[in-house]
């Protein structure tokens, strides 16, 4: 006889097999991506472009449904503009982690101003796992 079992359970039980790290990795990489073209103002078909990749490819990619290599990780997001960064921990560990953005270096690169006409001005922007907060619509 099959027993019944709850969602958490479920998820408990999942989360011991290695397809459920495979796929949170996958699917924490293209949601990292897609904030990180969003943020530089690419389009899927411009970054297709400057990849050298077909725009179905890059759809693929961002849904996080396909096994990339490190260094097609890599080649991606460096050219996206930014960098792979892996962190490993402790399986009893919490990870969390946090970026830290020269606000002072941003707006001498794109507003082309003087910073001394911008009072009071923090030169860090912390964001701690921004996305998570973030919609996962298309």
């Amino acid at each position: 006889m099959m027993t019944k079992s709850t969602y958490k359970q479920l998820v408990t039980k999942a989360k011991k097999n290695f397809d459920y790290d495979f796929e949170d990795a996958k699917i924490e990489f293209a949601i990292q991506l897609g904030q990180l073209l969003k943020r530089k103002n690419l389009t899927k078909a411009d970054f297709a472009s400057m990849l050298g990749v077909s725009a179905p490819m890059v759809t693929k990619i961002l849904r996080g449904d396909t096994n990339l290599t490190i260094e097609t990780m890599v080649r991606s997001v460096r050219t996206a503009g930014g960098k792979l960064h892996l962190k490993l921990i402790d399986e009893e560990s919490e990870g969390k982690w946090f970026e830290l953005v020269k606000t002072q270096q941003f707006h001498q690169k794109h507003e082309k101003r003087s910073i001394a006409n911008i009072p009071n001005l923090n030169p860090w922007k912390i964001s701690a796992n921004d996305y998570e907060n973030e919609s996962l619509a298309a």
